[in-house]
């Protein structure tokens, strides 16, 4: 019997356990009481939790790597001090708790899978709200990356569909000191979200919000970089026709769209986080899934957009670049 594969495929029963083991964590605000070294007593006095699941959840963190455990003392692993605890916009614990966001879904995919079709899902932006704010700090070195490989481009009218937090945007204009941005998003995620990074980033005069949905607002014209940042994913094919369209009509006569997005290779086989976000996709959104670069390539010339180049982020989740520009 070839061991090896033995363990891998038991692994895959409790894979889903250490996601909810560090989202528990994060939902209790373990975190920020491990800053420093602390024993089970000091922990259960500061939490007000029973002693023996907390003592069960501290040690499977101590397993997972993100606490360590000496003479009884349980503390956060120097090395996740930025992560973890911080209590400011960056930490990661919202981002980390997401995964409760996302269990119910999952449970359906056999359903999802054998009937074809999602349950409808309508826009929540108080899922938008929380689910932004947690992205805010996981995607922000992948957006300072990527600022700093198109700040020579010298954008000065930025366009930011589906903003969120803004942090694609906000990036930009930290590094484009006289370029101004424009973010589209629902009034909750703008208010509950965006305006926290931008004030924290002192952005506020050089930003404008246009609360409302992106498929019914008018967009403006005339800027020089549209950002479509883990939007497309979202949308099925057609809509993502219909978007590229829309940006081509707001964008300037040699402006950019810039689409940061997960892309599989052409055989669909890897990398694994794109396949496996599109069944997330099958399971949270109508129409959306991950799309190919050669799938980019047709939704756009269908809107009048040409890819020019691809960029790659070291920092990202597997995460790709495309730049289009109008033919």
């Amino acid at each position: 019997m070839n061991q090896e594969k033995r363990r891998w495929l038991k692994g895959f029963v409790f894979g889903f356990a250490p996601g909810l083991v560090v989202a528990t964590a994060a939902k209790l605000d373990l975190f920020s009481h491990l800053k420093g070294p602390r024993n089970l007593e000091e922990i259960v006095k500061e939490t007000g939790l029973s002693a023996r699941p907390l003592r069960m959840i501290l040690d499977a963190l101590c397993a997972l790597g993100l606490l360590k455990k000496e003479r009884s003392f349980y503390f956060l692993s120097p090395d996740l001090d930025e992560f973890l605890g911080r209590g400011d916009i960056f930490s990661y614990e919202a981002y980390l708790s997401h995964g409760f966001n996302l269990v119910k879904g999952w449970l359906r995919l056999p359903e999802a899978i054998s009937g074809g079709h999602p349950e409808p899902q309508g826009p929540d932006p108080e899922f938008f709200t929380h689910l932004t704010r947690g992205l805010l700090a996981v995607n922000w070195p992948e957006a300072t990356e990527l600022a700093g490989q198109l700040k020579s481009r010298g954008y000065q009218r930025l366009l930011d569909v589906g903003a969120g937090s803004c942090l694609w945007s906000a990036a930009l204009l930290k590094e484009l000191p006289s370029a101004r941005a424009w973010a589209i998003d629902f009034p909750q995620v703008l208010d509950g979200s965006a305006q926290e990074i931008v004030r924290h980033l002192h952005l506020e005069d050089r930003f404008v919000f246009l609360p409302g949905n992106y498929w019914k607002i008018s967009w403006g014209e005339g800027y020089d970089l549209i950002i479509l940042g883990h939007i497309c994913h979202s949308l099925g094919p057609e809509e993502n026709v219909t978007l590229f369209k829309k940006a081509r009509q707001s964008l300037a006569r040699d402006g950019e769209l810039v689409i940061i997005e997960f892309i599989p290779d052409e055989g669909r086989c890897s990398p694994l986080f794109p396949l496996i976000f599109a069944l997330n996709m099958l399971l949270h959104t109508d129409s959306g899934d991950t799309y190919t670069a050669s799938e980019y390539q047709d939704f756009l010339a269908r809107a009048g957009l040409k890819i020019s180049e691809r960029l790659y982020l070291d920092q990202g989740h597997g995460s790709q670049v495309i730049v289009a520009r109008p033919e």
